[in-house]
């Protein structure tokens, strides 16, 4: 039984992804749930997608329309139309109807593109270990795809994880309708605890900032090394 209901919800979000994508709506692909469960106990439910991934951080300052540096502020949750990025409503099929992470941000320094001040990112599912019981009130509210099965999680959630007070670099694609959001889970938020030090896919923090100058990259530099960004993640 288990495996059919899986079944059913890899195929329902994969006409869901396919349809984002022609709208340009997101980049993950072929998204679908996970039977393996991890050790993290809850009302959840793991999935995969496959995302573009990105060999330099020339290709993700490419990619990206927006690279800043920015605070988190505030952490809140929305169900929204997946092939719109815009807030549910009685036209929303059924399957495009999904749960968003949405992220205050406080922009401090930014690089490419025109965020706002305080500007909103989203990302695709929920968060684990908080507020949750506000994101099951938002899923039943909004009717939200798969609910009965609990709060979507990405497989690779950590490096979107993020917490109020912790400053991070972000790399975001904006679509024609909707909050900017990820260009991939792991390739798209990155922490300051050192921005000299290559993640698995061999860029860091600096190499993106170098992408602008560097000029940029010493007035980064100087700051950090003076303290001057929030508690880092």
């Amino acid at each position: 039984m288990k495996k059919t209901i899986c079944m059913i919800l890899s195929f329902l979000m994969l006409l869901c992804l396919s349809a984002c994508s022609e709208k340009g709506e997101t980049d993950a692909k072929n998204i679908k749930p996970i039977e393996e469960i991890t050790d993290i106990e809850g009302p959840y439910y793991f999935q995969s997608a496959d995302w573009p991934a990105y060999k330099n951080a020339e290709e993700v300052v490419n990619a990206a329309d927006l690279v800043f540096l920015g605070k988190i502020v505030d952490i809140d949750f929305q169900a929204l139309d997946s092939s719109t990025a815009l807030s549910v409503s009685e036209t929303t099929a059924e399957h495009s109807r999904a749960l968003y992470t949405v992220y205050s941000v406080e922009v401090i320094d930014t690089y490419k593109g025109n965020p706002t001040s305080v500007q909103k990112v989203r990302v695709m599912g929920g968060m684990i270990g908080y507020d949750v019981d506000r994101q099951l009130k938002i899923m039943e509210e909004g009717k939200v795809y798969g609910r009965e099965y609990g709060i979507p999680i990405w497989d690779r959630y950590q490096k979107v994880n993020c917490n109020i007070g912790e400053t991070f670099l972000f790399a975001l694609k904006q679509f024609e309708t909707g909050d900017p959001t990820v260009i991939n889970l792991e390739q798209a938020i990155y922490d300051l605890a050192d921005p000299a030090k290559k993640s698995t896919d061999g860029i860091s923090v600096k190499d993106i900032v170098s992408e602008f100058g560097n000029s940029k990259w010493n007035a980064f530099n100087e700051k950090w090394q003076n303290g001057k960004f929030a508690t880092q993640k």
